[in-house]
């Protein structure tokens, strides 16, 4: 058999990584050297971290890669997104509309 895949170098934004799959996504793909990034949007504006979500995830966002650099890059209105079907969301979506903004205050492109 070969050599795991590896994701050296690799941003990797699991959803869902507070428990279950997510969280078992979230520390294979550390252990294979991606750079694992948590949104955490439960209290004041949020914050963003490295590593695995810390509890539960209360909303769910389902993305493209392309879609997502469109949203943080500001080319793509999340809500028109959303109503198109190119952004899905579970959960608790008055906590996805945060989402733009924290990314305004942490992706530094």
């Amino acid at each position: 058999m070969g050599s795991p895949l590896r994701f050296d170098g690799r941003v990797v934004l699991v959803t869902g990584a507070g428990a279950g799959l997510g969280r078992a996504y979230a520390l294979a793909f550390a252990e294979r050297g991606a750079l694992v990034v948590a949104i955490d949007l439960k209290s004041g504006s949020g914050k963003v971290y490295q590593g695995p979500a810390k509890g539960a995830a209360d909303t769910t966002i389902i993305l493209s890669d392309e879609d997502f650099m469109e949203v943080v890059l500001g080319k793509l209105d999340p809500q028109k997104a959303f109503f198109s079907g190119r952004l899905k969301a579970r959960g608790n979506i008055m906590l996805s509309q945060k989402l733009q903004m924290i990314l305004k205050d942490y992706a530094k492109l």
